[in-house]
């Protein structure tokens, strides 16, 4: 366990990974707010979702960084979504609520950390209450850890495409899930001197934490339970009684610590059943030394002692109920829950513990009980009915599926006018509208409603697949690969770059000496090499783009490359646009956006539909204008450290020079 804030811990696993290109995170109560203002920014410096600039941002971040949420389906926060990350909301068949709270990185080598706590993605659960949360545990090969995090994530990776269907194909995510299973497939055995295992989420091994109790208890030989939690079942001795058969320990001593809250009127009171002060307990209650309720300890512990002085503690989310442990269910489903044990010494565990370990007889006629009504009613609802919305970038539509299988549901979607009905228990299919794109970005959430009981309904969060890719304020894979050709720092970088790239037959094909004295003559005239290496690459990418557009077979083909497709012109042009002047000189501007207003122009034997022809020329024109400011503002003695005396202006001169050398590359390509 780590005494530091959870945002500390969790930058210190990020600088462990390097660049995390998996976050996944696991939580009961969710709020999409905080996590993307909070947690987010964790991972990206200056990360903002609060204007739209602020969010075109963050999901150009997002693209390198697969993330998903996965929370309990009816313990939404009814705030903004404005990110396009993965959230997947849980609710299995088997189970009653979703309630582990995991954090797993991992990073394109195969490395793995895990992070095991108690906190939800709250502000609460991040910033008010008294949490508790593992130190980033290494999942190192031949591990039980492995074996558990394998069945854990590959419980997750089959629950979201059974979910959300279809997801595998167009979800980053969704593939870096599957990717980490598949590592971690090979490294599903337990090595004799781990000291760490998990609870796994696996249906098989719900209940896991009592196994492992017992596991322990055997190992350490327990004569001591001290559990920490902040909710407990109503029939607590029947729950230890049950407690110490199950791990084989009938005189096993047992502790409870609950968590204190202090009352309007100063009083102490605790989330134990009233019923309890009139039986005769074989458990104590105790409270930590000097906790008077100022802070809300939401933290779950079980400490166990052994003889000789061995010690485990297990931190996570299992609450003292039956629900947490699968025990004395009573017809009830048992909770997803995940938590971590470690086994340590004496003194390891009292500096582990801290404060935590100083515990005295908490006198339960002192404090205020609850009862078992208000314990009830404290209890999370669970709906009566739920569904999953996904938005399909790459077939620009949504995919709407509803539960239960006996009644009809009233959906409000984002972008669309009217709500849509849906039969529950079919997929029912809605086609984007031009109102959409705009919509998804302002917010990624829905509302549903039974037929006919419009009182009530239910709020969940629009999950994205392919927005990588298909958006249109998106990156796709071979834009980003002219971008890694822009970023070349010299010539010598670029031509290797290219040659693993899009580019490859503009530099092979080309006389390579020639090549470079021409580079070299513009570079010496203008003193700045950078120019032209961006340039060179940013107008490879457009050359490759207007062969697309000659060779298309279709309208359809047109609009997907210019407009709506993963390398159309349009996104390039958005990224441009959003590209600081700092990075992108007036030189490198003037010279691509001209090339896409040429590009748009192009004639071509197919030509866009009539919708996409009028955004198209809407874009040429904006760009025109753009060009027609840069061109009026400069000439060629502006250009930084240049030290020409000369007032022709710039982009004539340039123009021409890039032009010759661009003319004698197509044709020895041709």
């Amino acid at each position: 366990m780590s005494e530091r804030t959870l945002r500390e811990v969790l930058r210190d696993a990020i600088d462990r990974v390097g660049e995390p290109t998996l976050a996944l995170f696991t939580t009961f109560n969710f709020d999409p707010v905080f996590f993307e203002d909070y947690v987010l920014p964790v991972f990206c410096e200056g990360l903002d979702a609060t204007t739209m600039s602020g969010v075109l941002a963050a999901d150009r971040f997002l693209r390198s960084m697969a993330t998903v949420v996965f929370h309990d389906a009816d313990q939404l926060a009814q705030g903004r979504k404005r990110l396009s990350y993965g959230t997947v909301p849980v609710r299995p068949e088997a189970h009653n609520f979703f309630h582990p709270k995991l954090i797993v990185l991992g990073n394109d080598d195969g490395e793995f950390l895990l992070i095991v706590g108690s906190a939800n993605l709250t502000v609460s659960g991040w910033g008010r209450n008294h949490e508790v949360i593992t130190t980033p545990v290494d999942v190192p090969a031949k591990s039980y850890v492995s074996l558990t995090l394998f069945r854990t994530l590959e419980w997750l990776r089959d629950y979201a495409q059974a979910q959300l269907r279809g997801v595998d194909g167009e979800a980053v995510w969704y593939q870096k899930l599957d990717r980490a299973v598949s590592e971690l497939e090979t490294h599903r055995r337990r090595s004799k001197d781990d000291r760490f295992l998990l609870s796994s989420l696996s249906e098989a091994y719900d209940g896991g934490v009592v196994e492992n109790l017992a596991s322990y208890a055997e190992l350490v030989d327990a004569r001591r339970l001290t559990v920490y939690s902040p909710y407990f079942s109503s029939n607590l001795s029947n729950l230890v009684a049950s407690l110490r058969s199950k791990i084989g320990r009938p005189s096993l001593q047992v502790r409870l610590v609950p968590a204190l809250e202090m009352t309007r009127d100063g009083q102490l009171r605790v989330g134990i059943c009233d019923a309890e002060r009139d039986v005769d307990r074989e458990y104590e209650i105790r409270r930590v030394r000097g906790d008077h309720g100022q802070r809300f300890r939401h933290a779950k512990l079980f400490w166990v002692e052994g003889t000789k002085r061995r010690h485990v503690v297990m931190a996570g989310s299992h609450n003292f109920t039956r629900p947490a442990l699968a025990l004395d269910l009573e017809g009830h489903a048992p909770n997803v829950e995940a938590s971590l044990a470690v086994a340590l010494g004496e003194k390891e565990t009292l500096a582990l513990l801290g404060d935590l370990a100083d515990l005295e007889l908490l006198d339960l006629d002192a404090v205020v009980l609850k009862t078992r009504e208000e314990l009830e009613e404290e209890a999370p609802r669970v709906s009566r009915f739920s569904c999953s919305v996904v938005a399909d970038w790459r077939k620009r539509e949504y995919r709407v599926v509803g539960q239960p299988t006996h009644a009809s549901l009233l959906i409000e979607l984002p972008g669309l006018s009217e709500d849509t009905h849906v039969v529950a228990g079919e997929p029912t299919i809605v086609a984007f509208t031009d109102q959409v794109d705009k919509a998804l970005r302002r917010r990624k959430f829905f509302r549903a409603w039974l037929d006919g009981q419009l009182d009530e309904p239910v709020v969940g969060l629009v999950c994205e697949l392919g927005w990588e890719r298909f958006r249109v304020d998106a990156v796709g894979t071979n834009l980003a690969d002219y971008l890694d050709v822009w970023r070349a720092g010299d010539h010598d970088d670029l031509v290797d770059r290219s040659s693993r790239k899009m580019l490859r037959s503009l530099v092979e094909n080309g006389d390579g000496e020639n090549e470079r004295d021409a580079v070299e003559v513009i570079a010496s005239r203008l003193e700045r090499q950078e120019h032209l290496d961006t340039l060179y690459g940013m107008l490879g990418g457009f050359i490759e783009l207007a062969r697309h557009v000659d060779q298309a077979q279709s309208a359809a083909a047109v609009d997907e490359l210019l407009w709506c497709g993963p390398h159309s012109l349009a996104n390039f042009v958005q990224l441009l646009e959003d590209t600081a002047d700092e990075v992108l000189s007036p030189i490198r501007r003037w010279v691509l956006y001209t090339e896409a207003q040429q590009l748009i122009a192009r004639p071509t034997s197919v030509r866009a539909t009539d919708g996409v022809a009028e955004r198209l020329y809407e874009l040429c024109q904006r760009l025109r204008e753009c060009c027609r400011r840069i061109e009026e503002s400069t000439v060629l003695r502006d250009i930084d450290r240049a030290h020409i005396d000369d007032t022709t202006p710039l982009f004539e001169w340039f123009r021409r020079q890039l032009g010759l050398e661009f003319e004698r590359m197509w044709e020895a390509d041709e």
